[in-house]
């Protein structure tokens, strides 16, 4: 059934983050200007019944799709794009809750601007059910307009950047999402960031630095998790496919993703058999990390404010050994 907006939780073997997802989506809608057709959908790629279950017996108003047999991540989200069938969509998470202002705020925002292909805000990070003072974006601001390719990438990779909205967060209009080309984003974990290059094909992105929702960490998150060659199918794409004249993004981001494999390999030396080229590495991190604390003053500040971190956690251990 077409509707203006809709509402796409993904759901995967989570039945209890899930109601409270669902939850927090029914008690934003109730902030939306009168006369919207809202519909909440729970697009279920569970191996288990009980998500379905809770669901069907608390949310009569929700509908749910059953994906069997069990999509991978990619191929779930993609399927959810092509079936998208509402004017503007929400692809929300089923760990993560929106603030009662989610839809009201992103849906007055992208109304705004035709040449707006999506929207996106804020969130506060969870760990676990506390939710915490840390933000993704700087309050300090209210918008972030992205219009190129080389401002999005400046957001993700440069070190004095590193602030984006997070992706659940994100309101797409979808006449611009259904023209994105779906093979384009099928690179691995990172295909959230292509997704956005290939919507800047069609529209302008804007952030707005409000807080609409809560982004929940915990043991099962796999955003957090290093995969050296999702982030190396991630600079290919950036590289080769959308050719990006950001030198100094895309030389940032070569660097971290090497440099976190490097530790990695590090801990665990089976991380990467191919010790023949150890020495070609450690060369490529030695002369960029020189080049960085030389001339990169946004990887100084970077490394400061890690810096600072690390002493500040080990004072407050400190004290609360004495306390």
């Amino acid at each position: 059934m077409f509707c203006n907006l809709k509402v796409v939780i993904l759901s995967h073997n989570r039945p209890v983050y899930l109601l409270e997802s669902v939850q927090s989506v029914v008690n934003a809608s109730k902030f939306l200007p009168n006369g919207i057709d809202f519909l909440i959908e729970v697009s279920d790629n569970s191996d288990i019944n009980e998500c379905i279950t809770v669901i069907s017996e608390k949310f009569k108003e929700v509908s749910i799709v059953s994906r069997r047999p069990v999509l991978k991540p990619i191929d779930h989200f993609k399927k959810v794009i092509s079936e998208a069938d509402a004017e503007f969509l929400v692809i929300f998470h089923d760990d993560d809750m929106m603030e009662n202002n989610f839809l009201a705020n992103l849906f007055n925002l992208i109304l705004q601007d035709i040449s707006i292909a999506a929207v996106a805000g804020n969130a506060q990070y969870m760990r676990d059910n506390r939710i915490t003072k840390d933000t993704f974006l700087n309050k300090k601001f209210k918008f972030t307009r992205i219009n190129t390719l080389d401002e999005l990438v400046n957001c993700y990779f440069r070190y004095d950047k590193q602030r984006i909205a997070p992706f659940p967060s994100y309101m797409y209009r979808v006449d611009y999402l259904k023209q994105v080309k779906l093979d384009k984003i099928d690179i691995g974990k990172h295909g959230d960031v292509a997704l956005l290059i290939e919507v800047l094909n069609f529209g302008k992105i804007l952030w707005t630095h409000d807080i609409v929702m809560n982004y929940r960490l915990h043991g099962n998150n796999d955003s957090g998790v290093f995969s050296f060659f999702d982030n190396l199918n991630l600079y290919n794409y950036l590289k080769y496919d959308k050719k990006t004249t950001n030198v100094v993004a895309l030389k940032n981001y070569h660097f971290q993703f090497w440099w976190t494999w490097y530790k990695e390999y590090i801990k665990d030396k089976s991380v990467l058999p191919h010790l023949n080229r150890i020495k070609i590495i450690k060369k490529f991190i030695n002369k960029n990390l020189f080049s960085l604390l030389l001339f990169d003053y946004g990887y100084k500040k970077y490394m400061l404010k890690i810096k600072f971190g690390q002493i500040r956690t080990k004072l407050l251990k400190l004290i609360n050994g004495y306390s």
